[in-house]
């Protein structure tokens, strides 16, 4: 069998990105619903009811995939650190995200001994990172998505309706039509009201999408400081609690405010990470054990199909 990369986690978008990319043929492994076209193989992991379940089920995985890396992207809870220490010739990676909330994250701390490399996605509101992980620094890559702006679709004529999109937030503007489109085809957007999730964010900007942003202040990441960060560099409208939501979003729909945010979005452009993240795992896992070079993968297109 030919050896492969486990990529675990819930993060989808962030690890459908970086497995496309890579050389090594990669597994999915997750809890979180998986959008089609997925493009690796997706193991289901059931809801965890105790580290010792955790520690054999990635056990399993690792035996049935041959599995020459784990990359855990999220939390490195007990049962993963058990996994760490019953496969020590496996290449142990761990993917920590940045931006926690204050006092938020903190139980993490020290758990970076148990891997045999740490990458921190990039983030485009950075420098307004407050949480635990700006002590304790990593291996760093740019903010990453699913897809380069290259490959985006491109931006259709105009209908005779604009678009919105809705992620994670519901929302009515009048005139407009809400329409439900994935990553690729973000541009068909006029428009967007999203929760400041990692993937959305960085998706939403890295488009152009003119966007109002809606923090979610009980996530563990600090989708405030995201939005706040945005909305001052110009490139994004921030909610904040207290004021009107409907007079925010009326504000937004005026077609010059639209197009001074997209304006400032492509001002702003941030290059994609996800090549960079592939080729830190393809690197850590040929130099961290045997020597050897990951076995190719399948060579697929930007949705994940397999090509000749």
């Amino acid at each position: 069998m030919t050896p492969r990369v486990l990529l675990v986690g819930d993060e989808v978008d962030r690890l459908l990105a970086i497995a496309r990319r890579l050389p090594a043929e990669a597994v999915l492994v997750t809890g979180a619903e998986v959008p089609p076209p997925a493009g690796p193989p997706v193991e289901h992991l059931p809801p965890i009811t105790s580290a010792a379940v955790l520690r054999e089920q990635l056990g399993h995985l690792i035996a049935v995939h041959a599995a020459r890396a784990v990359v855990v992207d999220g939390p490195p809870h007990d049962g993963i650190l058990a996994a760490t220490a019953d496969h020590p010739g496996v290449t142990w990676l761990w993917i920590r995200a940045a931006m926690w909330r204050r006092g938020a994250g903190s139980a993490w701390r020290g758990r970076s001994a148990a891997f045999d490399g740490v990458l921190e996605p990039g983030e485009f509101a950075a420098a307004g990172d407050e949480g635990w992980t700006v002590t304790e620094p990593v291996d760093t890559v740019a903010p990453i998505t699913r897809y380069d702006r290259g490959e985006l679709l491109p931006r259709p004529d105009s209908g005779e309706q604009p678009a919105l999109v809705l992620r994670g937030v519901r929302a009515a503007i009048d005139g407009f039509q809400v329409i439900d489109v994935d990553a690729r085809a973000l541009r068909r957007a006029d428009l967007a009201v999203a929760r400041a999730g990692y993937s959305t964010f960085h998706e939403l900007l890295s488009a152009g999408v003119p966007t109002v942003f809606v923090p979610d202040l009980a996530a563990p990441d600090d989708e405030l400081a995201r939005a706040r960060f945005a909305a001052a560099a110009g490139a994004a409208l921030c909610y904040e609690a207290g004021t009107d939501l409907d007079e925010l979003l009326t504000h937004a729909a005026r077609p010059e405010v639209r197009a001074a945010l997209a304006r400032r979005c492509a001002e702003l452009a941030f290059e994609n990470g996800a090549q960079q993240a592939a080729d830190w795992i393809t690197a850590k896992t040929r130099d961290g054990r045997d020597g050897k070079p990951l076995a190719p993968a399948r060579v697929t297109d930007a949705s994940g199909t397999s090509l000749p």
